[in-house]
């Protein structure tokens, strides 16, 4: 299944999830459905090659960043973030990261994950994509998303 259908397919089934649950479901076909009370999703950006870690540190590192937006607030988000290589065989783990529960900034509307990333061993052009997932307490319920990929596996300048 294509990277995109399946970011739109889990998108869609953590909505999903996040209405039936704060939604009155019906018995009786006919019945008044009321309507969604909250929007939340986690956004992934492609792979890329860090311009912050080559400024700062002076070294090539491959990056993945995401961001779970809802329209209640959240609190203990757990977001984590993967960090996968294509290559001979079975894609694999190269890096992963996770917020955590108790810090200040895994509260409210949008929580962030923007430190997950691996050092470039090589200039080895490489192909990378990340998934995310999270889990969050959303008006006083515990919620978690399936993965949800990045858009697009791309090639980088990055041996790992």
């Amino acid at each position: 299944m294509d990277k995109s259908l399946r970011a739109l397919t889990a998108s869609i089934s953590f909505i999903s999830v996040v209405c039936m649950s704060s939604s009155f479901l019906p018995d009786v076909a006919g019945a008044v459905v009321a309507p969604p009370k909250t929007k939340c999703f986690i956004e992934v950006q492609n792979a890329h090659i860090s311009t912050s870690i080559l400024e700062q540190q002076g070294r090539l590192a491959v990056k993945v960043n995401a961001t779970s937006r809802c329209n209640a607030p959240q609190s203990n988000v757990i977001l984590t973030v993967k960090i996968f290589k294509e290559g001979l065989g079975v894609a694999h783990l190269v890096a992963q990261r996770s917020t955590r529960a108790d810090n200040p900034k895994s509260q409210g509307l949008v929580v962030k994950n923007q430190f997950t990333f691996a050092y470039c061993k090589n200039t080895t052009r490489s192909k990378y994509y990340g998934v995310a997932s999270a889990r969050a307490t959303i008006r006083g319920k515990g919620y978690t998303t399936p993965p949800v990929w990045s858009e697009k596996t791309l090639e980088l300048n990055c041996g790992t």
